[in-house]
């Protein structure tokens, strides 16, 4: 198969990463790293709660529920590590 043919079918079909047809209600990243401590996943639940503040999705997210439940829905995120494989 010549590569012209291979990028034809690569647009032509999905791509076997596309996640489209699962629910968006849970975000998963998989990549290689040690047992993280509990200091370390606090650290990183902070960081993205504070970018999450200061991103457009926040305003929308406030509009939609009043700030006090953004507030809420926004301590309700947990980050956790677990051995795959």
């Amino acid at each position: 198969m010549t590569r012209h043919k291979r990028k034809k079918k690569k647009k032509k079909g999905k791509h076997k990463g596309s996640s489209s047809e699962s629910p968006v209600d849970m975000m998963h990243a998989f990549m290689p790293f040690p047992e993280p401590s509990e200091e370390l996943l606090s650290d990183i639940e902070r960081n993205f709660r504070n970018e999450f503040r200061n991103s457009p999705i926040w305003d929308q997210v406030v509009s939609q529920y009043g700030i006090e439940k953004a507030e809420e829905l926004l301590k309700e995120i947990k980050i956790s590590a677990e051995r795959v494989g």
